[in-house]
């Protein structure tokens, strides 16, 4: 027994030594915690999304740039590292979680997608007299921001003479005016010249139109897949109009037999909508509560809210605005920087991030991502 007596105080003091000079996991915010990933939220209160870049903060670790939102209540919030769950392929990761402002950045491109026919004077004053304070105030907020628009009536991006690249923006599909929508509506794609964009929107005035639904929805869609998005940004597209917009039949419906009219038949409104989310794309609008048009056509507002894209819808009187003042001002800059070490192997994964404060705040998104 003697032996074991001397032995065993020796053994506790070398484990204590190891201990003492292993750091604990409560050091390390990035170690795995061993949780098991938290249920489906079924019945969520609010909506984001975000892009998955390489984070500077070490060379293992990712960040999640989780775009701006508003509560339920209509107004900011203020969450932490307890509200945030992130789970890479099933398994429930450490992080850390900024809110973006001041030194806190994170790249966005916010794309105007804008209604420029001839009863939108306010909706093209208000961004006219507001851009540039806008892009300032974006600035100060913590984003990186590029703007750019995609100007529409029943066509899009179309210019007289498509060639001429100048401060009236271009047609990037090279495409002039249809017949059904005889007034060019030009492109301005993504930049971080805020004074060229003010010049493209004072250049443009409200014309044409007539007839009473617009093509928004084909709008939005040729912003998705045709404008300069960076990689790792937030993607957010701001539409404002003053009516209801075409949907993929009644497009079809009203102008089958123009010449190209296929060219601007926009999706189906569902199809959209899922591509947006998929992709990441939070989509605000301002416009009418009420379309002014009948059942078949498609109020904008269905981009917007929980069961949309997370953004925020805000019913237009058709007055002038100030973007600083609106509530997507506040949504657009109240995002997070979420940050957890990636499992870099080169392989395709699935992250899901939970939002859940344990009172009223709660939903969710997956991304996927290479890395």
């Amino acid at each position: 027994m003697k032996p074991f007596r001397m032995l065993f105080p020796l053994a506790a003091f070398g484990l204590i030594l190891a201990a003492c000079a292993a750091p604990a996991n409560g050091d390390d915010p990035y170690a795995d915690p061993g949780t098991a990933p938290p249920p489906t939220i079924e019945d969520p209160t609010i909506a984001t999304t975000g892009t998955i870049r390489a984070s500077d903060k070490g060379d293992d670790l990712m960040d999640i740039s989780v775009s701006g939102f508003l509560g339920p209540d209509g107004e900011a919030t203020d969450l932490d590292e307890g509200d945030f769950t992130v789970v890479e392929a099933g398994t429930v990761k450490g992080i850390t979680v900024e809110r973006i402002g001041g030194e806190v950045r994170a790249a966005a491109d916010i794309v105007f997608v804008f209604d420029t026919t001839g009863s939108m004077g306010s909706g093209l004053t208000s961004v006219q007299n507001s851009i540039i304070a806008f892009s300032e105030f974006l600035d100060t907020s913590g984003l990186d921001a590029r703007v750019g628009a995609v100007t529409f009536g029943d066509a899009y991006d179309t210019k007289n003479d498509p060639d001429d690249a100048d401060e009236r923006g271009v047609s990037l599909r090279g495409d002039t005016p249809p017949g059904f929508d005889s007034s060019p509506r030009p492109t301005f794609d993504l930049s971080a010249d805020f004074e060229a964009f003010q010049t493209f929107i004072e250049g443009d005035s409200p014309r044409g139109g007539g007839d009473a639904p617009e093509n928004a929805i084909g709008s939005v869609e040729f912003a998705l897949d045709n404008l300069a998005w960076r990689d790792g940004a937030q993607k957010i597209m701001i539409v404002v109009m003053d009516i209801c917009s075409h949907t993929h039949d009644t497009f079809e419906s009203q102008f089958s037999g123009t010449d190209g009219w296929e060219r601007w038949q926009p999706p189906v409104t569902e199809d959209l909508l899922d591509r947006l989310t998929g992709e990441g794309v939070v989509t605000h609008v301002v416009g009418p509560d009420s379309t002014f048009c009948d059942d078949t056509h498609e109020n904008m507002k269905v981009f917007a809210g929980v069961d949309g894209t997370g953004g925020v819808f805000f019913d237009w009187d058709g007055s002038e605005f100030d973007l600083e003042e609106l509530p997507i001002a506040t949504a657009a800059t109240g995002g997070y920087i979420v940050t957890f070490r990636g499992t870099k192997d080169g392989a395709e994964k699935t992250v899901r991030v939970v939002i859940d404060d344990g009172s009223d705040i709660r939903g969710e998104f997956s991304r996927s991502a290479t890395y």
